[in-house]
Order: C-alpha cells, then sequence, then structure tokens
C-alpha cells in the first residue's frame, strides 16, 4: 500500500500511517519545512520506522498521477490560496478506488466560557488576516461539497470539537496570537497597544483554573476516486 501525507509537518502521522501499513507499504510525507522534516527523518531512525519517507517540496506544486492508495490532508487547504486546485491535484495523485482524507478547521467555531472579549477579538483578527492574505480559515464547513464537486463517493464525515480547562491545548490561543502579531502589525488590522492589551488580557484568561478554551471545530472528511 503507498500512502502520501501532503503538509506532513514533523511527520507523526506520516510514522503512523507507516506502521499501519507495515513494511511490504510505503509512506511518503512532503512539506515545505526542511527544519520539521529533519526532525521527522530523525524520528523515524530512533523509531527504526524505514517504511516513511520524508520529500521536501511546494504541495500547491504536486504533479503525482494514480500513484497513491490514500493520501491524508490536514489542515492544508485553509492555508493555500486555491483550495479546489489543490484538492484536484490530490484526487488526481489517487489510484482508482483509492482514499482522500482531509481534515480542516472552521475557525469560527471557535468559543470560550465565560464569554471573553479579548478571546473573540483574537478569533476574529486571525480571520481578518486569514482573509488578507487569500486564504479561507473556515473552509473545515466546504470541504465535504468540494470533495463531491471534485468526484469522489462514499464520503464520511465527522466533526471533532476540542475544548480545554488546562495544559497547551487552552493557551494555544496565545501562542498563536504572540506567533501572528507582526503580520497583524504590518497589515495594519490592530494597533500596537490594542494587540498587547489583547494579548495581556488573553493571558489572564486562559491561565484562570475557572474558564474553558476551545480549539477551532475541526471537520474530518473521506470519500473514494471511482476511477
Amino acid at each position: 500500500m503507498s500512502c502520501l501525507d501532503v503538509g506532513c509537518g514533523g511527520g507523526a502521522v506520516t510514522l503512523d500511517l507507516a506502521r499501519l501499513v507495515g513494511p511490504n507499504g510505503r509512506v511518503v510525507g512532503l512539506d515545505f519545512d526542511p527544519v520539521k522534516l529533519e526532525h521527522a527523518r530523525q524520528d523515524a531512525l530512533e523509531k527504526h520506522v524505514d517504511n516513511a519517507f520524508f520529500v521536501e517540496a511546494d504541495v500547491t506544486e504536486l504533479e503525482d498521477v494514480n500513484l497513491y492508495d490514500l493520501i491524508y490532508c490536514r489542515f492544508l487547504l485553509s492555508h493555500v490560496k486555491d483550495p479546489v486546485a489543490m484538492l484536484a491535484k490530490l484526487f488526481r495523485a489517487l489510484k482508482a478506488k483509492g482514499v482522500l482524507v482531509i481534515e480542516d478547521v472552521d475557525f469560527r467555531g471557535h468559543f470560550s466560557y465565560p464569554k471573553n472579549a479579548a478571546f473573540d477579538r483574537y478569533v476574529d483578527l486571525f480571520q481578518q488576516l486569514a482573509k488578507k492574505n487569500d486564504t479561507n480559515p473556515n473552509i473545515g464547513r466546504k470541504l465535504h461539497a468540494m470533495m463531491v464537486d471534485a468526484g469522489l463517493v462514499n464520503l464520511e464525515i465527522t466533526l471533532a470539537d476540542l475544548v480545554f480547562d488546562k495544559g497547551d491545548g487552552k493557551t494555544t490561543a496565545k501562542v498563536t496570537l504572540d506567533a501572528i502579531a507582526p503580520a497583524l502589525l504590518k497589515a495594519g488590522l490592530v494597533e500596537k497597544a490594542e494587540l498587547a492589551t489583547i494579548g495581556e488580557e488573553l493571558d489572564k484568561f486562559t491561565k484562570s483554573k475557572r474558564t474553558l478554551v476551545s480549539m477551532p471545530r475541526i471537520f474530518q472528511v473521506w470519500g473514494t476516486k471511482v476511477k
């Protein structure tokens, strides 16, 4: 069995797939980040997984045709400017009767308890920045229809809505806000003083033992290529 993990990052899913397909199978992890790929290769060596291969490439330039029995794509379509074209490339890369699995976010599905203005402002700013970059952080709810239009059949869909009262999941919003801060300022979407206030209030809110913070809602859709 031949598999492709598109936008594999550090390769955790790639290695899981490699274990599932066994020694007679082959899994390719594709990503543009050489640092993450090097970590993935080292992880594969340490865990003695020798049927996983990591390739540095721009996934939007994928030109493979009829090569894979399964393609896994997570959190990619929300970051490309032409997700329909990307989906078409993934479809072409599948063999007949191959399975395409896509997971992606619906960013406006975030919630907190109790409702918090700083958290809501972060969610709004992230979406504004994505719009500026011609990407769609709410593509999750569109995946099913997109996959129907692409020609996939026997579609199945699930929804993951994760919420945290502590730990890394709860601090993801603050970490993400800090990461996109330079881009937000450069795009003129927020003033520096307001951004600092949002960060301080968000940090205080997420550190409270009485609050809950969700991740983006995640849609998981998979289907089969007939021919």
